[in-house]
């Protein structure tokens, strides 16, 4: 396999079509650069595309504003084809500068980037391409190197697939118009041209560079985006960090088996799963009788199955946007979604099904004020006060909310839209910012600095779990109770004449 005249001439259309995402990714990178600097610093930023291949991501840089842009590769007929790109565009591109370069060296970096130099440093589908692991966490390092102190490194890398994830991806390149016979001529041409690691090694090897707050931005078929920052004190180590303030997942239908949280040890203790119908996890079965369970269907149709007191089995069909609360013992198959559990719970939720979420207009704007112009709807209302709650959350575009913190945890899952959550180290003081996608499941522990951005063209809708309350029906108030008058006088106020409570 070579990128000659002729890859180059059809790139982009293979890109899109071999590429899960190709547009989507480098979109979500430089926002998380621009999130990560601020949009009034870009135009002060130097970056480089590491394969940029015929310019595509080196336009997309300049036309968000970034200042300067380096672009490598090793193919000269690319790079031919991205000057003719650029050059087409001038207008769009007037006042910032960039540089095209030959790459001779696919395992060392061009010594024209220097030291501590970059801002920004773009690796996407490049790296896979050096065969040894050695080679390619050294050009990682060279990276590391490379960026100045506070840079940001967005890297994204084809990982190994399991036969499952592998079956979906050419299924996906065949519904982009790929034949079958092209899917199994360029499998065989890329055998020892692109090697795959897993996602555990790019996780382990950036941090062993130096990295820090390593993580997944997205990741679709195998196809992972990592973004990473180079710490402002070089004397800080990643692998003394503590636990991530905001813990994500991405790919619930086939990495649901990935989606383990243990909350056990919180104030408020939860856990959190997932299942899939196309991953290793494609059931959830609760067997524990004093279990209080929220869940919520994210694609697909799902049946969830529960025996009564009674003896008798019954069964539920749940589609895409439902969410449910259950009591004890369940077993919930077929589509896919997340369920979040208090365990050894005094206060049961009644089985309550839901959904899908109401739209108004096409939004799905909250029936409660929150906070900053942010609405809510509280899906599944805690039984008792104290108990668990589902809540549906409506952040409007152009939102920056006030950082805060919650007094328990809370999990949950972006159903569309696209925002950030920017956390805040406790220590340090140090802000990271994680872009938010439709289908991502996340927590949030227990007094966690964090708030939710969302830009001015999307607005952002989250599904969330609380474990806890301060807010429901108590013995002594509830509406039956209230609202029973005995000489215009509440029954809430009457004690003697009050059912003694039997909690």
């Amino acid at each position: 396999w070579e990128f000659d005249e002729a890859v180059a001439a059809r790139f982009f259309r293979e890109a899109r079509t071999h590429i899960p995402d190709y547009v989507d990714v480098v979109r979500s990178c430089l926002d998380a650069v621009a999130m990560h600097f601020g949009q009034d610093r870009l135009k002060t930023l130097r970056a480089v595309d590491v394969g940029c291949a015929t310019g595509y991501t080196v336009l997309e840089m300049l036309k968000r504003g970034i200042g300067h842009v380096d672009g490598y590769d090793l193919s000269q007929s690319m790079l031919e084809v991205a000057e003719e790109n650029l050059l087409s565009t001038g207008e769009l591109i007037s006042g910032l500068s960039y540089n095209l370069f030959l790459a001779h060296d696919a395992l060392t970096l061009p010594p024209e980037l220097g030291s501590e130099s970059l801002d920004i440093a773009m690796a996407n589908w490049t790296l896979h391409f050096i065969v040894e692991a050695e080679d390619r966490r050294r050009y990682l390092s060279g990276l590391f190197s490379a960026l100045k102190p506070g840079g940001i490194l967005l890297l994204t890398e084809k990982t190994d697939q399991d036969e499952s994830t592998m079956n979906m991806y050419y299924d996906w390149k065949a519904a982009q118009g790929v034949g079958w016979e092209e899917i199994r001529t360029k499998k065989a041409q890329l055998v020892g041209v692109l090697e795959t690691m897993p996602v555990s090694w790019y996780l382990d090897g950036l941090q062993r560079c130096g990295y820090q707050n390593v993580s997944i931005l997205r990741a679709k078929f195998g196809f992972v985006t990592f973004v990473c920052y180079k710490p402002v004190d070089q004397k800080e180590s990643l692998l003394s960090a503590k636990a991530d303030p905001f813990v994500r997942w991405v790919n619930v239908e086939s990495m649901a088996h990935e989606v383990v949280y243990d909350g056990s040890k919180d104030p408020k203790p939860y856990t959190l799963s997932a299942w899939g119908a196309s991953s290793q996890k494609s059931t959830i079965e609760e067997v524990a009788s004093d279990t209080a369970s929220f869940g919520y269907v994210q694609s697909g149709e799902a049946v969830l199955s529960r025996k009564l007191a009674s003896g008798r089995m019954m069964k539920h069909s749940l589609v895409e946007g439902m969410y449910f609360a259950c009591p004890g013992k369940f077993h919930i198959e077929g589509g896919s979604g997340f369920i979040s559990s208090v365990t050894n719970s005094p206060d049961l939720p009644l089985f309550v099904v839901g959904g899908p979420l109401e739209e108004t207009d096409g939004e799905m704007v909250g029936r409660l004020p929150y906070i900053d112009g942010c609405t809510d709807t509280l899906l599944i209302p805690p039984v008792v006060k104290g108990a668990p709650c589902l809540n549906h959350l409506h952040f409007p575009p152009g939102v920056t909310q006030t950082q805060h913190t919650h007094p328990s945890g809370r999990t949950g899952m972006v159903l569309r839209g696209r925002g950030l959550c920017v956390t805040v180290d406790a220590e340090t003081k140090r802000e990271m910012s994680v872009s938010l996608e439709p289908g991502m499941i996340f927590c949030i522990p227990t007094d966690a600095q964090h708030a939710f951005e969302t830009t001015v063209d999307s607005a952002l809708d989250v599904v969330a779990f609380h474990p806890d309350s301060d807010f429901g029906p108590t013995p002594t108030d509830h509406p039956m109770v209230n609202r029973t008058m005995v000489g215009g006088v509440s029954a809430s106020l009457l004690p003697s004449i009050q059912t003694a409570s039997g909690r």
